[in-house]
């Protein structure tokens, strides 16, 4: 089952979609179109049907950090 996704990261849009790609195996990545299309992460396997690919893709896109993690991360508090 899909993940419910997370807003873009970048414009806090929420207009995404899931694109395909079949290169020996089905891949994905969430892409924002109401930003310039900012594409996620691509799923990490190819897969042998498209839901298992939206499911990794989905999974990827909402694994971000989220701002207080990054502020951690780069020494800030």
């Amino acid at each position: 089952m899909i993940e419910t996704l997370k807003p873009c990261p970048f414009c806090g849009g929420s207009n995404l979609d899931i694109h395909y790609g079949d290169i020996e195996g089905w891949i994905a990545h969430v892409e924002c179109l109401d930003c310039d299309e900012v594409r996620g992460p691509m799923s990490e396997y190819k897969y042998d049907d498209k839901p298992e690919a939206a499911e990794d893709a989905s999974r990827r896109w909402n694994s971000r950090p989220g701002v207080v993690e990054l502020s951690k991360a780069e020494g800030r508090s």
